[in-house]
């Protein structure tokens, strides 16, 4: 299987037109964004319980195969979902680009910094 580096030009577009609704399927699911700050091998485990259609979807595509064709193997699944989800965090633009914004900064956020919340003197 290719890394996502090495697709480039129309490939590269044509992988990411066929990989963009699952990939924010499994992207924009919270607990999926929870685990995979502190545990890779936990965030794997919920994308294949929660999304197994979305997981299918992306690794045929990165195989280069028709879904209805693509078969994983008890051994290679959690391997590659680690390599590809590793591969997504390290692309700041790829994280950007793949988890809807506010997910992260929401969770850890309590307003505006613009807000002046020191009361006045008269």
């Amino acid at each position: 299987m290719k890394r996502l580096s090495e697709f480039k030009d129309e490939q590269a577009l044509d992988l990411l037109a066929e990989v963009f609704e699952p990939a924010i399927e499994i992207m924009s699911d919270n607990d999926f964004l929870k685990a995979l700050d502190n545990n890779r091998v936990e965030a794997v485990k919920i994308a294949i319980n929660k999304h197994k259609k979305s997981v299918m979807s992306v690794l045929a595509a990165m195989e280069g195969v028709p879904v209805e064709e693509y078969h994983c193997s008890f051994f290679t699944l959690p391997v590659r979902l680690i390599e590809l989800i590793s591969e997504i965090m390290k692309e700041p633009e790829l994280m950007a680009f793949f988890i809807p914004q506010g997910k992260k900064k929401s969770e850890t956020t309590f307003g505006s910094v613009m807000v002046n919340t020191e009361e006045k003197e008269e």
